[in-house]
């Protein structure tokens, strides 16, 4: 942005010189060569009279009348000069105001377009693009608070609003954003999405009236969106629908990159979907041709992260919260399994597991690589705020089976 003011104000004083110094000098030239024009056709009008009364063509009475008259010409055309000085006064005044007009235009102009214009959404821009922290996606939400405050209609500021509220772990603020953006786009079939989604995260990861209400919404808008699709898997897997589960879970995995957080997730689902499935009587022909291989375990020992917390002494623990979970290593940032304690139990060993999993369908041991975190919050929100006090590692894998963690909680979130 510095670069963009610095190269528009050199920008408006080329501008400035290339139109008033054409005036100015135009001006001072006329002044001068006004009065040079009247010596000059003085000189050549006596030097004329000169040669006449020298070649005897006039009289010395005559020349001298003439010369006179001569002479009070020229005393009058200088009049005539001193008359005009005035409006060339006038004139000047004129160039200054031009001037001073000239200097101001652009900075009214500057003005008018940082308070009206797009400069802002460029520096929003720039702010997004360095998002490397929760404190910075605060910053950026608070701006994002205060655009929307004067233009609620852009709906682009609201979306973004929404996103960021999501990375926090603000759900409910983030489903009335996306429902400001509705409001305004219903047609818009990944904003209906991704509101369905965050109201079901809003609802305690339950699937409500409400949420099966926005997500068939977002499904009749868009069939093939993802989002919706693993909302709609849930809902299914919910009500024991397990092969309407399975076959909207593999239809959002084609929309997903293999590998990826989400499509772990999904297939995920789709294992306990089909568990589910073959412990009922009526198994489908699907499940039931393809047997568990003798080696695979029971059911019921899954892989879990044993995790022992302390404090170094110097971190606050009366007031606190202790919030222990897993989230993914890369993409979103929502809890995967989460644990909330009192910070006084400290020091003391946690599960997670997926038993804990806050999404049915989405389990630890199928999320791929996980980031564990320890956190102290006085506010007694999961969601990080400046004060708290935390400690993460990562990334840890539940692959080769159960795994044991050490944290200690020892540094702060910036103020």
């Amino acid at each position: 942005m510095t670069v963009f003011w610095i190269a528009a104000l050199l920008m408006a004083l080329v501008a400035g010189v290339c139109i008033l110094w054409p005036l100015l000098v135009k001006a001072k030239d006329a002044a001068a060569g006004r009065g040079e024009t009247n010596i000059s056709i003085y000189q050549g009008r006596k030097t004329e009279l000169d040669a006449q009364l020298a070649a005897g063509e006039l009289d010395q009475q005559s020349h001298q009348a003439m010369l006179d008259e001569l002479n009070f010409l020229l005393l009058d055309d200088t009049k005539e000069a001193d008359a005009t000085a005035p409006a060339s006064a006038t004139a000047n005044t004129s160039l200054w105001v031009l001037l001073t007009a000239a200097v101001l235009l652009p900075l009214v102009a500057g003005l008018w377009y940082w308070q009206q214009g797009a400069s802002q959404e460029v520096a929003l821009r720039g702010m997004m693009q360095h998002i490397d922290s929760p404190q910075d996606a605060e910053k950026v939400v608070q701006v994002l608070r205060g655009t929307v405050a004067k233009d609620p209609e852009n709906t682009q500021n609201w979306f973004m609003l929404a996103r960021l509220y999501m990375e926090l772990g603000q759900y409910a603020d983030a489903t009335m954003a996306y429902l400001e953006v509705v409001n305004r786009e219903p047609e818009a079939a990944e904003v209906v999405a991704e509101m369905a989604q965050a109201l079901f995260l809003a609802s305690n990861n339950q699937m409500t009236p409400e949420v099966r209400k926005i997500n068939q919404r977002a499904l009749q808008l868009n069939p093939e969106n993802g989002t919706s699709l693993g909302l709609a898997g849930i809902d299914a897997f919910e009500q024991k629908r397990y092969q309407e589960a399975i076959d909207l879970w593999q239809k959002a995995m084609s929309k997903s990159t293999p590998g990826s957080p989400a499509y772990n997730a999904l297939q995920g689902g789709v294992a306990r979907a089909q568990a589910a499935l073959g412990g009922d009587a009526g198994a489908s022909e699907q499940v039931a041709a393809a047997p568990a291989p003798a080696s695979q375990p029971d059911a019921s020992a899954k892989p879990s992260i044993q995790v022992r917390v302390t404090a170094t002494s110097q971190v606050p623990l009366t007031g606190q919260t202790l919030f222990v979970y897993a989230r993914a290593w890369q993409g979103a940032k929502m809890p995967l399994a989460i644990q909330r304690l009192n910070a006084n139990s400290l020091p003391l060993t946690v599960t997670l597991d997926d038993s804990m999993a806050m999404m049915a369908g989405v389990s630890l041991s199928s999320a791929g690589e996980l980031e564990v975190i320890a956190r102290l919050s006085a506010s007694g929100s999961p969601a990080p705020q400046p004060g708290d006090w935390q400690a993460a590692t990562g990334p840890v894998s539940l692959a080769q089976g159960s795994v044991a963690l050490d944290l200690e909680i020892a540094t702060q979130v910036p103020q």
